[in-house]
């Protein structure tokens, strides 16, 4: 561990600068996630990465992961095509309601309704043309409510300001990308429209995805309102490669990397949100209103399960969200707000054909037909206040407050119990897919957070934070039962958060670090007769730093990296695990990202990018590991003239063997694996 915290703190002296703009002083950053509303990074509180438009474009991503790399500790863990898990300041989180840990926004708007979530959801995003991603990391529950456990990410839309572009991409693996870009104005309505349309072949046989994507926008005033209309369309057509399960280190094996195991799996999924959001001050303060609909609805195969049943999922949802900020006094302002959502989900999963294994036991309990089909009507209020107090020139300490309830009206359009869908009982006990009876849920908590920033220095500040949070019930774990299990009696998970770090802003400098400690109890977890209880305890702790440097006026370079400890911190009831100081699977404790950008002479720009994974369990028993792994990618961009670039990126420079992520499970290595060198080229046109 003291290794691990050396090298971390060796190489961030290297420097960083994702953020800096091309003159040798610091510009002031804007971040709007950390408050719900427009300040200054200098100004707020915790860790917030804020990848900028510049870094979109210069790593012209395919793929998310290639993006959040660049916060620290953050890790979007790739899975196949547009796949993925996310971790910040957390291990990959698995399960039904691993995405429940976490807030995952576009332009302030949940991507999925409460209680709906899914791990891939980040698909339903359009980063491609986004002006800035920003992460903030840790308990963010008082403001955000239920599942701002370790953090929240938002993926801003791109200015009205942007010129208009057209941009082709051609990579390995037969990818194909077109994107439109256009704003200007009409008459006194300013507008914006871009789209994404992209094909990927696939490196797995019989894997790749065709995805399309549309966003736009309306901004005019009308009266003393600001009204900015909003919508965002995408539609996801892939077919998926599963695990590679053909043993340990399999992914290293060249007439192995490309076999697909799961030929017939896809999925496919929709999405659109529209949103309306109007602002307007008067003598009370700045008023924010802004309703919202959002449709979600997805199919795809259960490969990973025996007898690879299909699920077919969606909701659609109403939302409407009312924020107030006030200064009461030269020293005293007010924030206040509410989040109402009204979802309607439903939840279907058949099986086409009868289970066919070596076993009789799942042969038996896993029937061909109907497992489930329920809907869900989940309603969410909440109201939250916080209260920021400058005590004097130096310090500033905020307060803030957040109440939430959450109900889910959940039908069973079966007969309940853990029958076929003829109602014929199944072997050796029963089916293994169990229906509840209709019935209903309600949910409800207070969080609080506190904190305090106190300027050391013109260019030192320091900041301390107290946060509690929590996160309501997944549908998927109250309703989806298995092996007889008729009632889900959950409670939500808990957690409490402590951060205290040192921000740094001199001329050509940008440096936040900080340390954290979270605690969460009461984690929902399936034991070992398959049933949803609660009685899992994690600790999380931590070090993260952001460095930028702008080293001259064409040349920069950048640091981000984390060093974190994820322990099992007791052994849970009828789990059959001894776990209790064990290392949470799936949780490296050294992240690391290191970029190089030098602006040369003839509008040629270079960009090098590291990236190092560190070592970690494959499961709780930690028996098993996967080594980690180093990446390096380049980034070239040719201004031709002031319409035309061209853009060439090559991933996996130094062409290495590695697995995108390692499981262990059921007695088999599983690897997601990583693609070799791979190379694109880009041609944008602006007008």
């Amino acid at each position: 561990m003291n290794q691990q915290l050396t090298r971390l703190l060796g190489l961030l002296m290297l420097g960083s600068a994702t953020n800096l703009a091309a003159s040798e002083k610091n510009i002031e950053v804007v971040v709007t996630t950390a408050d719900r509303t427009e300040v200054t990074q200098a100004d707020s509180v915790g860790q917030t990465s804020v990848i900028s438009g510049e870094v979109i474009a210069d790593t012209d991503a395919q793929h998310l992961n290639q993006l959040v790399r660049h916060s620290a500790g953050s890790w979007l863990s790739r899975g196949n095509g547009q796949e993925s898990l996310l971790s910040i300041r957390s291990p990959v989180l698995t399960g039904p309601g691993s995405c429940s840990e976490f807030v995952m926004l576009a332009d302030g708007i949940p991507l999925r309704g409460p209680g709906f979530c899914n791990v891939n959801q980040l698909f339903d995003s359009h980063f491609e043309w986004a002006s800035a991603i920003e992460v903030v990391k840790g308990t963010q529950a008082a403001l955000y409510g239920s599942n701002a456990i370790h953090g929240v990410m938002n993926v801003l839309a791109p200015s009205y300001n942007n010129p208009s572009q057209v941009k082709t991409t051609f990579g390995s693996d037969a990818f194909y990308r077109l994107g439109l870009g256009t704003s200007g104005r009409y008459d006194s309505t300013r507008y914006r429209l871009h789209l994404t349309a992209a094909s990927d072949g696939g490196y797995q046989y019989d894997s790749g995805y065709d995805q399309f994507k549309l966003s736009g926008g309306a901004l005019f005033e009308l009266g003393q309102w600001q009204v900015d209309n909003r919508l965002t369309l995408t539609d996801l057509d892939q077919q998926t490669a599963g695990y590679l399960q053909q043993g340990k280190a399999a992914y290293t094996v060249d007439s192995l990397k490309r076999v697909n195991e799961s030929p017939d799996a896809f999925r496919k999924s929709r999405a659109l949100r529209v949103s309306s959001k109007w602002q307007t001050k008067t003598d009370l303060g700045r008023w924010q209103f802004m309703p919202y609909l959002r449709v979600n609805d997805m199919t795809f195969l259960m490969h990973f399960l025996p007898g690879q049943p299909l699920e077919e999922n969606g909701h659609h949802s109403l939302g409407f969200q009312a924020s107030m900020d006030n200064e009461i006094t030269a020293r005293l302002a007010l924030k206040s707000g509410v989040d109402l959502d009204y979802s309607n989900g439903f939840l279907h999963q058949t099986q086409a054909e009868p289970t066919q294994t070596n076993s009789a036991f799942l042969n038996a309990v896993l029937p061909q037909g109907k497992h489930y089909d329920y809907d869900v009507i989940s309603q969410t209020s909440a109201i939250y206040t916080q209260a920021q107090y400058q005590i004097n020139t130096r310090l500033r300490t905020t307060l803030g407050v957040r109440w939430e309830q959450r109900r889910y009206d959940y039908d069973n359009n079966m007969a309940a119990g853990n029958l076929t869908d003829n109602g014929e009982a199944c072997g050796f006990g029963g089916c293994r897919y169990t229906r509840p009876a209709s019935r209903n849920d309600r949910f409800s908590r207070t969080s609080v957070s506190a904190s305090a920033l106190y300027q050391l220095t013109a260019n030192l500040a320091a900041y301390l934070s107290w946060d509690d949070g929590f996160r309501a019930p997944h549908t998927s774990e109250l309703y989806r039962l298995q092996n007889g299990q008729q009632l889900a009696d959950i409670q939500g998970v808990s957690a409490t958060q402590w951060e205290a770090g040192l921000r740094w802003m001199p001329e050509r400098h940008y440096l936040n670090l900080s340390v954290y400690h979270l605690q969460k109890e009461d984690g929902i977890y399936r034991n070992s007769d398959r049933q949803f209880v609660n009685g899992i305890d994690t600790d999380h702790q931590g070090i993260e730093a952001e460095w930028q440097w702008r080293i001259s006026s064409n040349l920069d370079s950048s640091v981000s990296g984390s060093w974190s400890e994820h322990q099992y911190a007791n052994n849970p009831e009828n789990g059959n695990l001894v776990i209790q100081g064990n290392e949470v699977d799936t949780a490296p404790p050294l992240l690391l990202n290191a970029r190089l950008n030098w602006a040369m002479q003839d509008g040629l720009r270079l960009s090098l990018n590291w990236r190092y994974i560190d070592d970690y369990y494959l499961e709780p028993e930690n028996q098993h590991q996967y080594p980690g792994h180093q990446l390096v990618s380049l980034s070239a961009g040719w201004q031709l003239s002031p319409e035309w670039q061209v853009r060439a990126v090559v991933n996996n420079l130094l062409n290495k063997d590695y697995a995108e992520r390692a499981d262990y499970a059921f007695g088999n290595y599983r690897y997601f694996v990583g693609r070799p060198l791979r190379a694109q080229v880009s041609i944008s046109y602006e007008f």
